[in-house]
């Protein structure tokens, strides 16, 4: 029990030796941002501070700007000393005693001659040659400005630089109420803090029992430097005392326990469990026979739960135990008919069920495969977890017919009908249909890869059966071969996939994702970047640079791995160039295949092209009808840009105009508009308009009597020299000069 008493004694301590070093520590960190501010360092060199402090009487002129800059700097440093005593609520007063003028500076803006300070015994202790950091002295009673005093403890810190001491006065009672009684007296029974010399400093003067502590660790000199514990005796007590030191400090903490209080307390404690033993085992007794009495309770519960919730059961008082048990009995014969029932309807449902389930399998991929598992033997469906191969069905309505939504409904119920009756129930493969949209089916099919070119052979006989029985031809894509079930997700985004090439090769085809891949699966590098640059010459109407890189991406489009030709590569690279320039011919508005006059689709155009000089011919007929259009439109767009920004110069060239207010009026960017006025006008926006108001001056300076000054700030120009300065730049004379020589010219033309 000591030991433990020790352990949590000296862990209470250490709480209370941390946090007093976290406080100085935090006023260490406030010292050093007061002394490496700028506020500091400037009155601390302030030139001829000194002078300015012994400045007496009237002041001579000469020393005002800077005895007025002196006053500033100090004013800023009041305040940054007002700022450190706010910086910890356990200090009383800050002061910073300034050696070169021999002057006390404290909160408030007060300032002292060191010799008429209040506080005289500020510094005592305190030696010249003391160097440390910082310096922690013992607690006196400091005197305050209003002739009161207050137990401190002086922490004292040294500039490097100007030997300046910066003192910070703890409040005493305050350090100890809050730090080591709050913190170490729930453990304790009172805190003793002893200086690095044993003086005790910091006590509860109401505790006898520190005091008569204090007196027995003086005489017996038992205040030691490493931490530990003692068995004291005092008069009526025994007490242990725990030692703990801060080196940082050089304080010793000493906790004491009054032994026989405690000793005591645990005796008290062994009683109260005793007698709370003792009660819960009568409690625990009398609560036995209370259940004994009552064991036919859940019998009745149930019975009035079955009377109170089957309408069908009455309640039959005055009936004994067998009437009881019967009704129950009777109940519970009626819940498993429900039940049966239940499941004879769940039953029924299951074909919703199930294509629900394989629809999210298909679609989502989100079951994990034990989930899989479950639900394909609870829905009884007849598919393995691997090797599975999915197909895409679609069948295709004549374009040139309209057709009805019940119309392709049946259509598709019949293909889905047929596809069951002649290949599902078949018992050739195992397989299942599911519905997965208006348009399309989806049969997954179980075969091993030895299997795989069965599965072609099975979509040709679907093919041919659709088209037989119903006389519409259908699509079918195909997906990459899955060993998992979890893979069916991405087969059927690859299946997707391979449908949206209908349109190049044709409605009716059966079309497998790797047969539209590159070969092998091979990586080829698509010269996007050529791409983003054939787009962008194509959109600024640059037709020859847009064929110089139309001429760059085929070269790169026809080489495949290892400089070979590759056919497969080649054709869906120009197939992707002619998807990008197809979208920004939509952008545009451009009708491509009007352009080009063809009758078929553009995609079909270029599949039947087996000439690679005909495909770059084709090509560049379309970049070069892309490029024209396109430049067309932005030159006449420009134009009139150009001559909307003109004609709002000649409706208003004064102050208000600018470039960035111009294109906000028109709804453009600033420095598109400013490219394409240059690009249109051969000269800048600010040029033009310089010209502009100049040739407005001179009309004014002839045709009217306004002074210099009026025309000037009519034309949108602040300062009258700046003006006359540009107007002789750019016509050789002063404005003054140019009114009398042409307004002279008049006059002899008059006459």
């Amino acid at each position: 029990m000591k030991a433990e008493l020790q352990a949590a004694n000296m862990a209470s301590l250490s709480k209370s030796v941390q946090a007093m070093e976290l406080v100085i520590d935090q006023i260490g960190i406030s010292f050093m941002q007061f002394i490496s501010d700028s506020t500091y360092r400037d009155y601390a060199k302030f030139p001829r501070g000194e002078y300015y402090e012994r400045l007496n009487g009237a002041l001579h002129a000469d020393d005002m700007p800077g005895l007025q800059k002196y006053l500033m700097s100090k004013a800023k440093l009041s305040f940054n000393i007002d700022n450190l005593r706010m910086s910890s609520s356990f200090i009383d007063s800050v002061y910073m005693f300034d050696r070169s003028k021999n002057m006390m500076l404290t909160q408030n803006d007060l300032q002292y001659p060191i010799d008429r300070f209040y506080d005289r015994d500020w510094d005592l202790g305190l030696s010249e040659k003391s160097h440390a950091y910082p310096i922690i002295m013992d607690v006196r009673n400091a005197v305050k400005s209003n002739g009161t005093s207050k137990l401190v403890i002086p922490i004292v810190f040294r500039s490097s630089d100007e030997d300046n001491y910066i003192v910070f006065n703890l409040d005493a009672q305050l350090v100890y109420n809050n730090i080591f009684k709050r913190l170490g007296g729930k453990q304790s029974g009172s805190i003793l803090v002893y200086t690095q010399g044993h003086k005790l400093m910091l006590y509860d003067h109401a505790d006898k029992l520190a005091i008569e502590a204090d007196e027995n660790l003086q005489k017996s000199e038992q205040l030691g430097d490493s931490a530990g514990a003692v068995e004291i005796r005092l008069d009526n007590y025994r007490v242990m005392a725990t030692f703990q030191n801060s080196s940082a400090l050089g304080w010793t903490f000493v906790s004491l326990t009054d032994l026989d209080v405690l000793y005591t307390s645990i005796n008290n404690l062994r009683s109260i469990m005793a007698t709370i033993g003792t009660l819960l085992f009568v409690a625990t007794t009398l609560l036995a026979l209370l259940t004994s009495r009552n064991i036919y309770n859940p019998i009745r519960n149930l019975l009035y739960y079955v009377i109170n919730h089957n309408n069908s059961v009455p309640a039959l008082p005055g009936q004994g135990q067998l009437g009881e048990l019967r009704t129950i009995r009777n109940w519970l014969v009626e819940a498993y008919e429900d039940r049966k029932s239940l499941q004879v309807r769940l039953k029924e449902s299951l074909p919703a069920y199930r294509e629900k389930f394989l629809h999210t399998l298909i679609k989502t991929g989100t079951y994990t495969e034990e989930e899989i598992s479950e639900r394909i033997r609870f829905l009884d469906i007849d598919l393995g977890l691997e090797n599975i191969m999915l197909l895409l069905i679609m069948v295709e309505e004549p374009k040139e017919q309209k057709i009805d939504v019940v119309r392709r409904s049946m259509n598709k119920l019949r293909a889905a009908d047929m596809i069951e009756r002649q290949h599902v129930g078949s018992g050739e493969m195992r397989m299942e249909l599911v519905e997965l949209s208006e348009e399309t089916l989806a049969l997954l099919v179980n075969c091993t890869e030895d299997e795989f070119t069965g599965i072609f052979t099975l979509a040709e006989r679907i093919q041919s059966g659709i088209l037989s029985e119903i006389g519409l031809h259908c699509s079918i894509g195909i997906g990459t071969y899955c060993r998992q079930i979890t893979d069916l997700k991405i087969a059927y985004e690859e299946a997707v996939e391979a449908l949206g090439y209908r349109d190049m090769t044709g409605q009716g085809d059966i079309i497998y994702i790797e047969d539209i891949r590159p070969d092998n699966g091979k990586s080829f590098h698509y010269p996007k970047d050529r791409e983003d640059s054939l787009q962008h010459y194509i959109k600024t109407g640059d037709k020859r640079e847009a064929l110089r890189v139309l001429g760059e991406l085929i070269d790169q489009s026809v080489q495949g791995q290892g400089g070979k030709p590759q056919f497969r590569q080649m054709q869906q690279s120009l197939i992707r160039l002619l998807v990008g320039l197809m979208d920004t011919a939509g952008q545009y508005g451009i009708d491509l295949q009007k352009s080009m006059q063809v009758k078929q689709n553009l995609y079909s155009e270029l599949l039947h092209m087996g000439d690679l000089d005909g495909i770059r011919t084709w090509f560049t007929s379309i970049v070069s009808a892309m490029a024209d259009s396109i430049g067309m439109e932005h030159r006449e767009k420009t134009n009139r840009h150009v001559q909307e920004v003109m004609a709002m110069i000649e409706r208003d060239c004064g102050d208000s105009m600018s470039l960035t207010l111009i294109a906000e009026k028109l709804g453009l960017n600033p420095s598109y508009l400013s490219r394409s006025f240059k690009e249109k006008t051969g000269q800048t926006f600010l040029v033009y308009l310089t010209a502009f108001r100049i040739e407005k001056s001179k009309e004014m300076l002839i045709h009217s009597d306004l002074k210099v000054k009026d025309i000037c700030e009519q034309l949108g120009y602040v300062k009258v020299n700046y003006f006359i300065k540009l107007f002789k730049e750019c016509t050789g004379t002063t404005p003054g000069e140019f009114r009398k020589m042409h307004v002279r010219t008049v006059e002899l033309d008059g006459t």
